[in-house]
């Protein structure tokens, strides 16, 4: 009866750890988004126009800073570094 107690519990903690990760995207995701937003809409203030120039120079069209900026949050929020600490 305890070996299946203890199977439950572990159960239980990797539903309530999945939960908590699936309700951590949810959240950071738009969070990243908006403030990849702001950024670009800051951006757009002193490169508006060059980086609006240059995307449509490699063939991206109809797309603003700010866009850009949110869009890019949006996508680096489900990545994360491969880069350890070495102290």
């Amino acid at each position: 009866m305890a070996n299946k107690s203890a199977a439950l519990e572990k159960f239980v903690k990797a539903v309530g750890a999945a939960v908590l990760l699936g309700g951590a995207v949810v959240v950071i995701a738009p969070l990243a988004a908006a403030f990849g937003w702001f950024a670009g809409w800051t951006v757009s203030w002193f490169l508006g126009d060059m980086l609006t120039d240059t995307l449509a120079q490699i063939g991206i069209h109809n797309i603003t800073p700010p866009h850009l900026g949110a869009q890019l949050a949006f996508v680096g929020s489900f990545l994360r570094t491969s880069v350890k600490s070495q102290s």
